[in-house]
């Protein structure tokens, strides 16, 4: 499974870093876990939901939630806003999963380690008073494995800015507001069929800051080029964002503490998996590209030549 990803998708990353980098001043990461990586592990302290493994070389992954959220992450290196186009992904084997109806998801991706919370579905105070969460600033893929008969499981992202934003719904894009901001939700249903277990699957999201789209796909394999299909549907979810402003600054993989379960004995939903090779980078926009191909072959075509 490394040596795929080292092979074959490893060198087009570092190339695509290295356009970024001398285009754009932009910034990109690459980790295969294949030592500790000493990441961040924020949340439940009575037990470890996410821990590096050093004989397989992979991040084991508990979701249970019961537990207090919590993440696992690094910092981007620098921020990233809905003017910056960037993708990200990792690769995920899910073990064990059982979930109640309208039970939490599986999420990784983008947040804020400044201001993102850790509230993510809201709760109800004692007079039963709703309240909204606070996990602003985020920008992630999820899964819900739950077989609720109306599509699901259900499999797509989110996106949560950080200010209110127009109402509109477009597409498959679901809206709600949200501790004063605009939720972005984007889910494609798989009738009835459920993500594999025990095999390695690779999810990747791209942002397109010219055109504001979202792309959300999980592939088959490490290169990333067969989508999964699940019970016919294709694992792909893809929307234009039309909220407000968002700040990221850090990746993670993480696990939600269900602030809605009225049953806290059972946890909304139970798994185990294992992450690894997470990636992330800005990708230049094409007219930097062209600039930058255009400086080389000015360098080479018009470099000084020697008197004869």
């Amino acid at each position: 499974m490394k040596g795929v990803f080292m092979k074959k998708l490893l060198p087009s990353f570092l190339s695509a870093c290295f356009i970024a980098f001398v285009s754009s001043n932009a910034f990109c990461w690459v980790e295969d876990f294949s030592s500790d990586p000493g990441w961040n592990y924020a949340g439940e302290s009575s037990v470890s939901l996410f821990s590096w493994n050093g004989a397989s070389g992979a991040v084991g992954a508990q979701w249970s939630s019961d537990k207090l959220t919590t993440r696992y992450y690094t910092s981007l290196g620098d921020d990233v806003t809905e003017n910056s186009s960037f993708k990200f992904g990792c690769d995920i084997q899910l073990n064990s999963l059982a979930q109640d109806p309208w039970g939490m998801e599986i999420a990784f991706g983008l947040f804020n380690s400044n201001n993102t919370g850790d509230n993510r579905t809201g709760y109800y105070d004692g007079d039963f008073n709703y309240h909204t969460g606070d996990t602003i600033n985020t920008l992630e893929m999820d899964y819900f494995p739950y077989q609720d008969g109306y599509g699901g499981p259900w499999f797509g992202g989110t996106v949560i800015p950080s200010v209110d934003s127009d109402p509109d719904e477009p597409g498959n894009q679901v809206k709600v507001v949200y501790s004063g901001s605009e939720v972005t939700y984007s889910t494609v249903g798989f009738d009835g069929g459920e993500l594999p277990l025990n095999i390695w699957l690779y999810p990747e999201v791209t942002y397109n800051a010219s055109d504001k789209t979202v792309s959300f796909i999980v592939y088959t394999d490490a290169a990333r080029t067969s989508i999964a299909v699940i019970n016919g549907v294709s694992a792909v979810s893809n929307f234009i964002y039309t909220g407000d402003a968002f700040v990221l600054n850090s990746f993670g993989f993480f696990s939600y503490y269900d602030y809605l379960d009225f049953d806290p004995a059972t946890p909304s939903i139970n798994g185990t998996g294992m992450f690894d090779n997470a990636y992330f980078t800005v990708v230049p926009e094409p007219s930097s590209f062209v600039l930058f191909i255009g400086g080389l072959l000015g360098v080479f075509f018009f470099r000084p030549r020697k008197k004869a």
